[in-house]
């Protein structure tokens, strides 16, 4: 990350803290799964699998690779009292200004509208599509009903309709 005295960064891109949730909720589900046919109690500990697999199986880039990339970035510099978001924030940055096209394509995202805050958001297009049921019944349908907002906007329960956009008292 450009440091010299091997401060500790935030990963530049959580792969861990991503993929830890996503393997984290299915160990959970697992666990209960087993509890509930089994009996007994279990331990989901998923971090230290996932970071000790990604260092041990994928390793680190070798130092010419770094070079590279960090040349071809204008060697940018993080520090430990950097947070996510702003780490995150100037790595699009750097990759919209000297790669442009090779990680963050333009055709590949679209505005959504939120109402919640009155904002349109710039988000990652769908991916995937399904076709339909084989009695000839609509599939699924993915998409994006309600629209994104910040904490404290909603007040804490499930509204009766899924597609309210604020839930309110």
């Amino acid at each position: 990350m450009g440091l010299e005295n091997g401060e500790a960064v935030i990963p530049l891109f959580p792969t861990a803290d991503y993929c830890c949730g996503l393997s984290g909720s299915s160990g959970v589900l697992q666990a209960l799964i087993e509890r509930n046919e089994k009996g007994g109690s279990y331990v989901v500990d998923l971090l230290n699998y996932f970071n000790s697999w990604l260092a041990e199986s994928c390793g680190e880039y070798p130092a010419d690779v770094w070079a590279k990339i960090k040349k071809l970035h204008d060697n940018p510099v993080f520090l430990p009292h950097q947070n996510l978001l702003g780490i995150s924030i100037c790595c699009i940055q750097l990759l919209m200004k000297n790669a442009p096209g090779r990680v963050i394509r333009p055709n590949w995202l679209e505005d959504r509208q939120s109402d919640a805050t009155g904002a349109r958001v710039r988000t990652v297009k769908l991916i995937a599509e399904w076709d339909d049921n084989l009695d000839g019944s609509q599939g699924v349908q993915p998409g994006f009903n309600v629209g994104t907002r910040g904490n404290g906007v909603d007040v804490a329960r499930w509204p009766e309709d899924l597609l309210q956009e604020v839930v309110a008292e």
